[in-house]
Parts: C-alpha cells; sequence; structure tokens
C-alpha cells in the first residue's frame, strides 16, 4: 500500500452537510476525477445538518469495525444512540444500530436484539431506501430471517451503491454459504480481502468458512493472519482451537482456547474447554466448566443449555437434571427457529435434543427438515448421531459416510461417546479406515 496523496483541510466543523460536499469535491481533485451527478448524490447521500449526530455515527462505525469484542458492541450501540438523539432522522445511524443489534443478536443468540435489529432496519429504510448501509442492514435482517435469495439481491444493492462495500460482500458470501454455493462464497470472501488486506474480519470470516466446510487445514491459515492483526482476538484464538480439535491436534487446540480464556473469560472459550475434558470421558470436569461457561452466558442462548444436557446426560447421576436442560433447550431453540426456520444449525440440535429425549417422531421430523446438500460439516455430524439415536443405523452411517467426505477426522466420530453401540457394527470400523485413508 501507498500513500497516493495528503492535504491538510482547515475547515471548523459547523455545517456538516457542506462539509461533506466539500470533502467529495476535494477527494475527487486528489484522485483525478471527475464524478458524474449520479455518482456525486451517492456519496453525500445520508448527510446530517448536526455534526455531533456526524461525529458520534463516525465513533459508532469505529466501534463497529472491531465487533469481535462483545464491549465494542455495546458501545457502538450507545454512541448510534447518541446521534440518534442529535437528529432522530438520521438514515444511517438507525441504520448502523441496526446492525450492531445484529451483531448482538449473532453472539447471544437472544432473540429480542433481532427484532431491534429488524425495527431499526425499518426505521432506516423508511428514511432512505437507496444509502449503501441501509440496503446493507436490510439484507443483514434477510439473512438474518433466512431469506437468503433476498439477502443476496440486498447485498448486489448495496453493491451498486458502493462497489468496495466489505461488509455487504462478507454479508453476501455468507448468504452464498448458506446455499451450499461454496465456490461463490469463497471467491466473495477472497474479494474482501483483495479489497482490504489489513481487515482482521477478511481473514476471520474466510478461516471460519473453512472451518464450517471441513477445510480445517486452510481454517488454520487464515485464522493465524486475524490474528496477526488482533492478537487479542478471543473469537479468532476460539475458531482457532476448534479447527486444531477437529485436526486431532488437541494440545494446539488447548493452547488456543486457554489464550483465550487469558485474554479475556469468556463463554466459547471455556465451553470448548470442556469439550475436551468431555472426549478424556472427564465428564464431571466437563459439567463443571460448561456450568462455568453458563455463568457467562445470555440464559436465552438455547446452546449453552443443550450443551451441559449433553454432558450431564453421561453422568448416571445427573440424568434427571439432562432431562429438564433438554427440554429448556428445546424451548428456546424453538423460539430461535421462529426467527429464522431455514437455521439448519438450530434444526439439528432440535433434532439431536429431542432424539436424547426418546422422542423418536419430532426427532424424525427435524431430521426432515435438513438440507441434503448442506456443507456444514457439524450440521452433518449431528444428524448422523440424531439418526443412530432414533434406531435409524443406515441413515447414520449414509450421514457419517458423508462427514467423512466433508472432512471430518475419523478420530471425531470414534470418539463420540453417543455412538459406543454403532461400534460393535463391522462397518462402523470399514469406514473409519476408509475415511483415515482418504
Amino acid at each position: 500500500m501507498r500513500q497516493l496523496r495528503s492535504r491538510v483541510i482547515n475547515k471548523r466543523l459547523v455545517d456538516v452537510a457542506l462539509l461533506q460536499d466539500e470533502l467529495v469535491n476535494i477527494l475527487a481533485g486528489m484522485l483525478e476525477l471527475e464524478l458524474q451527478p449520479q455518482v456525486r448524490s451517492i456519496l453525500v447521500a445520508g448527510s446530517t445538518d448536526t455534526s455531533d449526530a456526524y461525529d458520534f455515527y463516525l465513533k459508532g462505525r469505529g466501534y463497529l469495525q472491531h465487533y469481535q469484542k462483545p464491549e465494542n458492541i455495546e458501545k457502538a450501540i450507545e454512541l448510534f444512540k447518541d446521534s440518534l438523539k442529535k437528529d432522530p432522522d438520521y438514515a444511517l445511524a438507525h441504520a448502523g444500530l441496526g446492525e450492531a443489534y445484529y451483531r448482538k443478536y449473532e453472539s447471544g443468540r437472544n432473540v429480542q436484539w433481532a427484532e431491534r435489529a429488524i425495527e431499526e432496519c425499518n426505521r432506516a429504510v423508511a428514511i432512505d431506501e437507496n444509502l449503501a448501509p441501509v440496503r446493507n442492514t436490510l439484507a443483514i435482517v434477510s439473512f438474518a430471517t433466512g431469506k437468503y435469495e433476498d439477502s443476496i439481491e440486498e447485498f448486489k444493492r448495496a453493491l451498486a451503491l458502493d462497489p468496495v462495500n466489505v461488509e455487504a460482500l462478507k454479508g453476501m458470501a455468507r448468504a452464498y454459504r448458506e446455499l451450499s454455493k461454496l465456490d461463490l462464497a469463497e471467491a466473495t470472501y477472497r474479494r474482501v480481502i483483495e479489497i482490504r488486506p489489513d481487515y482482521w474480519a477478511g481473514y476471520f470470516d474466510l478461516g471460519t468458512f473453512y472451518l464450517i466446510t471441513g477445510g480445517y487445514q486452510n481454517a488454520v491459515a487464515e485464522l493465524a493472519k486475524a490474528l496477526e492483526l488482533t492478537p487479542d482476538n478471543t473469537r479468532a484464538h476460539n475458531n482457532l482451537g476448534t479447527a486444531y480439535y477437529n485436526l486431532g491436534q488437541y494440545g494446539k487446540a488447548r493452547e488456543a482456547f486457554e489464550s483465550s480464556v487469558q485474554i479475556s473469560p469468556n463463554r466459547t472459550a471455556v465451553n470448548n474447554l470442556g469439550v475436551l475434558y468431555y472426549r478424556e470421558k472427564r465428564f464431571a470436569d466437563a459439567a463443571r466448566m460448561i456450568e462455568m461457561a453458563m455463568e457467562w452466558a445470555d440464559r436465552s442462548d438455547y446452546r449453552v443449555w443443550g450443551n451441559l444436557a449433553s454432558v450431564y446426560f453421561l453422568i448416571p447421576e445427573a440424568r434427571e437434571k439432562a432431562v429438564e436442560h433438554f427440554k429448556r433447550a428445546i424451548t428456546l431453540a424453538e423460539i430461535q427457529l421462529s426467527i429464522n426456520t431455514r437455521d439448519q444449525e438450530v434444526i439439528s440440535d432440535l433434532a439431536g435434543y429431542y432424539s436424547m429425549l426418546g422422542e423418536r417422531a419430532k426427532a424424525i421430523s427435524f431430521l426432515q427438515r435438513v438440507m441434503e446438500n448442506t456443507e456444514d460439516i457439524e450440521v452433518i455430524f449431528k444428524v448422523a448421531v440424531a439418526y443412530e439415536n432414533v434406531g435409524d443405523r443406515e441413515k447414520a452411517f449414509e450421514w457419517l459416510e458423508k462427514a467423512l467426505q466433508s472432512g471430518l477426522s475419523p478420530d471425531r466420530i470414534n470418539d463420540s461417546h453417543y455412538l459406543e453401540s454403532l461400534r460393535a457394527d463391522e462397518r462402523f470400523r470399514n469406514l473409519l479406515q476408509r475415511g483415515g485413508s482418504q
């Protein structure tokens, strides 16, 4: 990267609308560009006449660039609200607040934040729908509610207004992934890195894409790049640890999770350390770690209840608590599914929970809702286990084969305590041998 030109602008921020317009003129001159009227209108759109509103908005956007830290999301929400106090009709601030609420929803799965994101998005659209950040927020809401095709179209509209909008590209890549259009997803993630090679989230999202789709070595490489840019990124450490775990490199996985906890005690890292104990058949220790994770979690996140139930189920004296926790997880997961009826992770989890409770018909009803062409390796493995739990071994083998072909380690399958009875089947040994030789 190199600096092309620079210029000091000695202006007081009094008339923000005029200053924004002048900045566009100055930038165009520095780049020796002649702006067409429609391009100029896009660049100055969404301005506010209130200097404080603009200032709060810019600061909020700055914090939202580093949404890997929960405290940054909270600060962004506060700043966007401050902006809207100064100018209630500032479309960009409504869009920013909607995106911040979505990031909060994404991290804790509390439905109220999805609802607030939708509300702010609708307000932004009502004020001015021809702004790239507004279209981007509308696309995010479409994605959150399972309208992946609509989401892609909205992201394209945002990109038509702002061709280098990396947030739109990131969102579009994720929607492509949900639709199992993996080549398009990967290419779009790489476009983000091409545009902003210094942005941690480009590498993080590409690494997470590889993690979900079974490309664990590639995931390690990309997540390591994210950590070079943000060494204190707990989310990147957690995902790196998960990649190592799925590669069977348990020592490195533990190091990554422990690094995450040392940076900032967080639910995900502690939960993942519990998973390592679970693998070692230290069920009481695993339960203790996941109980600790629950203390830091939003209790509306169904996953923490489901994780703890899964461990309790393996402790004879805690079996009754397991049933209670599975039921609580089901209640919360079904609320989650009401937001996005196509969420494959939630659908597969519900299938697993019902199968653990012995409710075969309900488990099968959810198993039938899992996309046959899903590329999410965790979903594939959960479906295999759920089919075994409901007594359909043929389907269980079919999905285990698919999991191995997608890149799941044979050790990961062999370590599952929920496949104990399957191990006696000669086909199980043959399956793992084939998987290990691939």
